[in-house]
């Protein structure tokens, strides 16, 4: 397959999902969680990578609350390569009022992780469809991108 046609398939197949990632999206912005332990947020990211076929899931990495999800694409001899969301919220009450403001007093994603996490399961989602163009390709959800130093890593 192309170049040109992989990229075509691409934008198809995110046109196709966008609501679903938009609805996702959402989903985490109303249960932000501060810190390492994220244990909704998990739950959420990690229901949504199950739903897809062939991907291996790990829970409970980077942190704890973490998450790895390999796709072993259709070309062993082939690169890896690795996609990484921030996962966790900021200590910052929500002022605005929308359908899917925080419910968490004095917590919100003020810095987009929740947009980040759910456009990464987008990206399972869609590399999934097209596996057989790739080597491998790792998603790590992990937290505290600022303070990394205190993240528990147990790959």
């Amino acid at each position: 397959m192309g170049e040109k046609q992989i990229v075509d398939i691409i934008k198809s197949k995110a046109k196709e999902i966008e609501e679903e990632l938009v609805s996702i999206r959402h989903e985490l912005h109303k249960h932000p969680e501060l810190g390492v332990e994220l244990h909704e947020t998990h739950d959420i990211i990690s229901r949504e990578l199950h739903k897809i076929p062939e991907l291996e899931v790990q829970e409970h990495k980077a942190g704890g609350s973490g998450v790895i999800a390999i796709l072993h694409g259709g070309k062993p001899e082939g690169k890896t390569v690795l996609l990484r969301a921030d996962i966790d919220a900021l200590p910052i009450e929500e002022e605005v009022d929308s359908p899917y403001k925080s419910e968490k007093q004095g917590c919100m994603h003020a810095c987009g992780h929740d947009g980040h996490a759910a456009w990464l399961i987008g990206a399972a989602k869609i590399l999934a469809s097209i596996r057989e163009e790739w080597g491998a390709v790792s998603n790590l959800y992990s937290s505290r991108e600022k303070k990394l130093e205190e993240v528990p890593w147990n790959w």
